[in-house]
């Protein structure tokens, strides 16, 4: 048994993607955490440079620090990978709250995005007023 479990500030931890797969499971997810059920943990590696980086699990990142959580613990919300060069992605996305910030901009209901003419492929000649 280890002799003391790690425990990391949320605002510390890093993101390995861009986005969720599937954003409307956090909504679940934080409300089990916040009536008090266990969700199954997530994993962390530690990058070069202590970078806390979570490697999979990051619904279950999120839905914790939309509870109100502001650290997690080893083994009870995390587990510790090795850092492995070959396995690890390189690429580092930014800190979870901004993974947190894009989703909620690419999922509002009120996000203003272009509308492409339905029929530009088939209406050549004509001017589209949709996209103008």
């Amino acid at each position: 048994m280890k002799a003391q479990l790690l425990a990391v500030q949320i605002e510390d931890l890093w993101v390995s993607q861009r986005g969720l797969r599937h954003p409307e499971q956090i909504i679940g997810l934080t409300r089990a955490v916040q009536k008090g059920e266990v969700i199954p943990p997530f994993t962390i590696c530690i990058y070069p440079g202590n970078k806390y980086v979570v490697n999979d699990g990051h619904h279950r990142a999120v839905a914790l620090l939309l509870a109100g959580r502001s650290q997690v613990i080893e083994d009870e919300d995390f587990t510790l990978i090795p850092y492995d060069p070959r396995t690890c992605k390189k690429k580092l996305f930014g800190k979870l709250e901004d993974l947190i910030h894009r989703v909620t901009y690419a999922t509002a209901p009120t996000r203003n995005t272009p509308t492409y003419p339905a029929r530009a492929s088939q209406n050549r000649g004509a001017k589209s007023t949709s996209c103008t």
